[in-house]
């Protein structure tokens, strides 16, 4: 895929789309990362004006994941620009090989962030009121260039405008097109801790006050921020540990088997801790470290991406403990929302956790490869409706982990 920096798309049908668009754009396309950053200053301004964004669509975490996992895919970062050259729009794609049905290869084209699990509320980049005409120059950059099968925007905010946008665009096509969602769980912290525990089943409230207490009472209890880049290696040492030390009681790996991920939580915890971003949160029993918590901090919003605890100390509940002191001191900031992320899992529920959606938009060109593959995906999705009607929870949980590891390994 040749595509040249500053170089202007001029295809016969985006130019005709441009002459009659009430608000025409041009679009310019970045292969590489060091080209994107001459736009650095006009991204992190875009940034303050589009609706909707948070911490992963930051140029500090997508280059740190690019610069982790992006050896042997190419990048097409679309740049739209209004006719005074203002960057009023950033779509941050990818392209990848991807194995399909019947030995079949697929090139897709996904966000920056997207295939490692690292990242979610990924989204286009997109000035208050462009959303219509971002979506419409996608589509026709997408109409003219033929080097892609397969489009697939994942964890989209559920209130998306770009999303919303383009899918009334693509419902006008006959272009093949799924839409899904998925849960995406998050606490509306109120404005002091009292107010807090208020809100919590009366036999949950205690695992935040009385076991806390109790721990202190058995234990010298510490529970620290991490502030210090000195202090990172260590730290995150003891998230990586506990974190496999959980996940080995499950009879699994855990994801920091994968030296990629723990380059990639190294940068970006150097890169946010410099920035005032990172929220890595630790504690230690009598002077060993049982628990881990491991956030940003983003505007009003705290985003937890990983936690770990001993699984010694189950029974003492270490985890919601620290889970308890991250809230009290992001309440006593006057934090608004602590993000779960995404996933529906039963104990976010009983911290408060409200729920909303991610939305993933498939889409390909009509009669291609890329049509048969959501043709065939349509099919899946029935079949995973079926197995949670019909089949036991920890039957399901085996065949996620089972399909998670295939498709980590693809």
């Amino acid at each position: 895929m040749q595509l040249e920096i500053g170089k202007v798309l001029q295809t016969p049908a985006a130019t005709a789309i441009c002459v009659d668009a009430p608000r025409p754009l041009h679009v310019r396309v970045c292969s590489s990362w060091s080209d994107l950053e001459a736009f650095r200053a006009q991204w992190n301004h875009l940034l303050r004006t589009a609706a909707g964004v948070g911490i992963f669509s930051t140029p500090e975490w997508l280059a740190a994941w690019w610069r982790s996992y992006g050896a042997g895919k190419e990048l097409a970062v679309l740049l739209f620009f209004a006719p005074n050259d203002e960057l009023v729009g950033l779509a941050p794609l990818y392209s990848d090989i991807r194995k399909a049905a019947f030995g079949r290869k697929l090139t897709v084209l996904r966000l920056v962030g997207d295939g490692s699990r690292d990242s979610d509320n990924l989204d286009f980049i997109v000035r208050s009121g462009y959303e219509g005409e971002c979506a419409k120059r996608l589509l026709s950059w997408l109409r003219d260039w033929s080097d892609w099968d397969l489009c697939v925007l994942d964890t989209l905010p559920g209130a998306s405008l770009f999303g919303e946008s383009l899918l009334r665009h693509l419902r006008a096509t006959d272009w093949c097109l799924l839409e899904q969602r998925s849960p995406h769980l998050f606490i509306s912290l109120p404005h002091s801790w009292e107010g807090y525990l208020q809100r919590l089943a009366p036999e949950f409230r205690p695992l935040l006050t009385r076991y806390p207490r109790r721990l202190r009472a058995r234990y010298k209890v510490d529970v620290y921020q991490c502030t210090r880049t000195v202090d990172l290696e260590k730290n995150l040492a003891s998230l990586f540990s506990l974190h496999r030390k959980r996940w080995h009681e499950r009879g699994a790996e855990g994801v920091f088997v994968n030296p990629n991920r723990r380059r990639f939580y190294q940068e970006v915890a150097s890169t946010f801790l410099k920035r005032g971003w990172l929220e890595f949160w630790l504690m230690d029993l009598d002077g060993s470290t049982v628990a881990a918590q491991f956030c940003f901090l983003f505007g009003d919003t705290a985003y937890l991406l990983q936690e770990g605890f001993d699984p010694r100390y189950a029974n003492e509940k270490v985890g919601y403990a620290l889970r308890g002191e991250v809230l009290q001191d992001l309440i006593r900031r006057g934090v608004r929302r602590y993000d779960f992320l995404a996933g529906s899992d039963t104990y976010k529920f009983a911290f408060g956790a409200e729920q909303s959606s991610y939305l993933r938009i498939e889409f390909a060109r009509p009669a291609t490869g890329g049509s048969a593959h959501i043709t065939l995906n349509r099919v899946d999705v029935g079949v995973k409706r079926w197995a949670r009607a019909n089949l036991p929870v920890p039957m399901i949980r085996l065949l996620r982990r089972a399909l998670c590891r295939a498709d980590e390994n693809r």
